[in-house]
């Protein structure tokens, strides 16, 4: 864990995330956003699969006529 003070993203956006790698059980799920691009969704999902066969992965599916969203699997 970081401490705010220990991070100093100063004004470049670059800068503002840190690139920290984590074992592949450790990602369990992916939920990919209702307006994500097909293409893109499909590439991440092929590396998402190959790299981390044990997530899960979900679609968000708007409710009609409500606020809310659903999830599927792709």
């Amino acid at each position: 864990m970081f401490k705010e003070d220990e991070l100093d993203c100063g004004e470049d956006t670059e800068d503002w995330f840190l690139d920290l790698s984590f074992e592949s059980k450790e990602l369990e799920a992916v939920y990919f956003g209702f307006k994500m691009q097909d293409k893109k969704r499909m590439e991440l999902t092929e590396m998402l699969n190959a790299s981390y066969p044990s997530a899960t992965l979900y679609l968000s599916i708007p409710v009609e006529g409500k606020f809310e969203v659903n999830f599927r699997k792709p």
